[in-house]
């Protein structure tokens, strides 16, 4: 079989020498074109695939430069904003056990519930949070409204804070939680239990 080389002209097009004959073939860019090596032989029947550096010439460096870093640009700001919110929860749980712990050294164990939410709530105030004290929350299923419950406090309209007087905490009451979180679309849940000498305090997450 004759051996066959192919090289491009300053023009554009091709140059093929195969068996001591030489010839010329010309195309324009847009062409496809085949050259079966080793027999001159070419073929315009099928179209030529296009490969990955020929698409990128097609759209351009700067277009897909540009895609890609609108990508990664996005995609940074949802984790930063995740990171944010996060952050910002850590830190309102924290200032919140500390308040907790404030009432009930202050209190001492034995009273109602709604004793310990109200001054719970004084402390929360007076370190400049907002709250809401049993806000309505309703409950929707296949977007119909069934029914409304009610937690016990809402603080920076970011984290629930839920108040027992029980002698242990259970796994009933970190599902009641886990409910509430699904309902309000909420991340994080404070399980306070006012019931023994010393605070039980739960953290409960969802989606974090």
């Amino acid at each position: 079989m004759a051996r066959t080389t192919i090289r491009r002209s300053a023009l554009g097009g091709f140059h093929s020498q195969w068996g001591g004959r030489s010839g010329k073939e010309t195309r324009s860019n847009d062409q496809p074109f085949f050259m079966t090596v080793g027999t001159g032989i070419r073929s315009r029947l099928a179209p030529r695939k296009h490969h990955a550096c020929e698409v990128h010439q097609y759209f351009g460096n700067h277009s897909i430069r540009s895609i890609a870093k609108k990508r990664v640009k996005r995609r940074y700001k949802k984790m930063h904003a995740n990171y944010a919110d996060s952050r910002r929860l850590n830190d309102l749980s924290r200032l919140v056990s500390g308040c907790t712990f404030t009432v009930l050294n202050t209190l001492g164990a034995g009273f109602l519930e709604k004793i310990y939410e109200n001054a719970l709530a004084h402390e929360l105030r007076a370190a400049n949070l907002a709250i809401l004290q049993q806000p309505a929350v309703k409950v929707f299923y296949n977007d119909v409204v069934v029914g409304e419950y009610f937690p016990d406090i809402l603080v920076e309209s970011m984290l629930l804070v839920e108040l027992k007087t029980v002698a242990a905490l259970s796994d009933m009451h970190r599902a009641q939680s886990t409910s509430y979180l699904k309902a309000t679309g909420l991340r994080l849940c404070l399980l306070l239990n006012f019931g023994k000498s010393s605070l039980e305090i739960k953290r409960v997450a969802h989606g974090l």
